[in-house]
């Protein structure tokens, strides 16, 4: 789950619209159907009904037209989504959990193959170090996973990434699973280091915890106890459905995930959110292992890192559909077979 800064709307109950998140959008009619009058049941559920059509409908038109205009046109004409700012490149999300609490079909960042690991602040204190040291900007920092309410130490890892980099915008992504009143009350003092956080909404947690309105008044409670956080839902109702062919194909538009820079432990950097945990899965081995541009090492210190960045498509793309922004309903991914029942430590 990676964050995506584009998606929040401060302090509000509203959702992500249908193209502020690459890999989730809201759900087709929602507000409207949420506004049908009062009628007899009989009637109203068939009214709902047709507008679920109507809305899907719709939706399935309107979805590839908006992604064609948001990342196709762009790179038809030239305008591919790389720095364009100089030495600067954004945000930095540091993959400080591996697995997670969810097994969403679909993860870019393959976190349902993944072993149960996570990391703290100072394993990732060196690389970003580096990287400041030698004048490359970013201004955001995302802790992400995996699910980063599954981290030994959240608290801990919050508060020492917050003091070394006091001028980064620190923010954290979550599906929520952990949520109910009490565990909100306990974490609120922990989270005080955080600038945003990004809720995103899936079907199954939302029924885990009960229900739309009962997730929603979590999220108010949240907001409530948290004022200084600017928290964001985003509906996790849809996927952007991804996988690796054997042969290569050109990309013709933009990937939504493309400059989602990701900083792993060992100090090598993923070019885009498949490329980060994409190792975990074996049917992809003989991709992965002739890919030569998927990671940039830090180790070899920090030259050619801006060339790196910049490209695109490197030679993963090549072989990857995400780039097609294909949208499906959220699942679960079917070959999940792992206990996900984590403790939260905090």
């Amino acid at each position: 789950m990676l964050c995506n800064w584009g998606a929040f709307r401060p302090n509000s109950g509203r959702r992500a619209n249908l193209m502020d998140n690459a890999s989730t959008a809201a759900a087709p009619g929602e507000s409207c159907r949420n506004a049908i009058a009062p009628a007899p049941a009989r009637r109203r559920r068939s009214r709902n009904r047709v507008t679920w059509k109507l809305f899907s409908c719709k939706d399935r038109v309107l979805w590839p037209f908006l992604h064609f205009l948001k990342y196709g046109l762009p790179y038809r004409v030239g305008l591919k989504r790389r720095i364009c700012d100089g030495r600067d490149i954004k945000r930095i999300n540091l993959l400080a959990v591996e697995h997670c609490a969810n097994s969403c079909q679909h993860c870019s960042t393959s976190s349902p193959f993944a072993q149960r690991r996570s990391y703290p602040a100072a394993a990732f204190f060196p690389w970003l170090d580096t990287v400041v040291q030698c004048g490359i900007k970013f201004s955001q920092l995302a802790i992400t996973g995996g699910e980063p309410f599954l981290h030994e130490d959240l608290g801990v890892l919050i508060k020492q990434l917050k003091v070394r980099y006091p001028d980064k915008v620190l923010g954290v992504t979550t599906n929520f699973f952990w949520a109910n009143e009490q565990k909100i009350a306990e974490l609120a003092p922990r989270l005080q280091g955080l600038d945003k956080l990004l809720i995103s909404k899936y079907p199954n947690i939302t029924k885990k915890l009960g229900g739309e309105a009962r997730f929603e008044a979590l999220v108010r409670v949240l907001r409530e106890l948290c004022p200084q956080i600017e928290i964001a839902v985003s509906d996790g109702s849809y996927m952007i459905a991804w996988q690796l062919n054997p042969e290569k194909q050109h990309p013709n538009a933009n990937c939504c995930t493309s400059d989602c820079y990701v900083l792993r432990a060992d100090g090598q950097v993923s070019h885009c959110a498949v490329g980060a945990g994409i190792e975990n899965r074996r049917e992809y081995a003989s991709i992965v292992i002739n890919s030569k541009e998927r990671l940039y090492d830090l180790r070899r210190g920090i030259e050619g890192f801006l060339t790196w960045a910049r490209k695109y498509p490197f030679d993963l793309c090549f072989h990857c559909t995400l780039w097609r922004g294909h949208r499906v309903t959220w699942e679960r991914e079917p070959s999940y077979f792992r206990n996900t029942s984590c403790a939260i430590a905090l």
